[in-house]
């Protein structure tokens, strides 16, 4: 486990804050043949504070979260 600073606070996805990232870009064909992929440097911004528990309910088909994310690209 990483110390409670760590995860409550430096490393943690908290709503509305910025976060320095690595992103990996995978494009993948239908084939399952990697087309491209490229690693960089992002900021990311977590819109909504999401438990695991919420989150796989959801993907199992329950009800979405109280508060879902928003996602664009």
């Amino acid at each position: 486990m990483l110390p409670e600073k760590l995860s409550t606070d430096f490393t943690s996805l908290n709503e509305s804050t910025d976060r320095l990232i690595i992103a990996i870009e995978t494009v993948v064909s239908e084939q399952g043949t990697v087309v491209s992929h490229d690693v960089y440097r992002a900021m990311a911004r977590n819109t909504a504070k999401l438990a695991y528990d919420e989150v796989g309910a959801w993907l199992d088909g329950g009800a979405p979260p109280k508060k879902s994310p928003r996602t664009r690209r």
